[in-house]
Formats: structure tokens, sequence, C-alpha cells
């Protein structure tokens, strides 16, 4: 299920980053306690669909095409610099800091880089 976030990434990435391809989001609201997004359909075939399908060229044009879209992510600009967590001021939205306690489903935010990496470390630490 999307997650605020979701739209928030969606809404970042548009403003800050638009030559980065992502669809674009129209709205999002909040129905019965159950958040929507709407936005572009991006037509295709998922990539997990056909990928046993492809040949190796094919398969190294798909990868270098999405490392050249995540080192333009990476140039992005943080609007907080040594902040971790998602863009709404919360914690780090990932299956790897997530956190059974209700109160606080996801851990963070972090300030820096050293919380952030402990965080992740005590959590893994945690699960293990």
């Amino acid at each position: 299920m999307a997650g605020s976030s979701e739209g928030q990434a969606l809404i970042y990435l548009e403003r800050y980053a638009p030559e980065i391809p992502a669809p674009r989001l129209y709205t999002m609201f909040k129905e019965s306690n159950e958040l929507f997004l709407i936005m572009q359909r991006v037509p295709g075939i998922p990539l997990d669909k056909i990928w046993p399908s492809l040949t190796e060229s094919e398969k190294n044009d798909i990868s270098t095409k999405l490392r050249q879209i995540f080192d333009s992510m990476r140039q992005v600009k943080c609007p907080w610099p040594g902040f971790f967590g998602d863009l709404g001021g919360g914690g780090v939205q990932d299956h790897l800091f997530y956190s059974p306690d209700t109160a606080n489903r996801y851990l963070g935010p972090f300030y820096g880089e050293a919380a952030f990496i402990a965080g992740f470390i005590g959590n893994h630490r945690a699960v293990i």
C-alpha cells in the first residue's frame, strides 16, 4: 500500500529533478482512513515479468539506464543536509528500519550519518 512518503517523494522529484522518469502525482487524499494516490499511468510491462525473456544485451541496456537514473537521483540536493528520514520529517520508510512498536512504525528520523548507521545496526541486531 502506498504511503504519504511515496507521494511526497513524487512531488519532490517533479519539483527538483523533473528529468528523472517518474509518474506525476495528480492528487493524494485520505478517505475512510485509506490513503489514495492518483498519478500518471506509465504504460509498459513490469520488468519482473519480462526479465527472464530478455537477452543479455537488453538486460545490460536496462541496467545502464537504471544506473543513470540512480546516479541522477544521488545528485539531487537534500533540503536538510545531515537529515535521514522521509520528506515529511518522519522516520525512514524502509523495511530495514521497521519497528514492531506500533507508536513508531519506522525508526528515525536521524540527524547525522553516525546516528543513521547506529539506528540501522541497532534495529538489525534486535531482529536477529
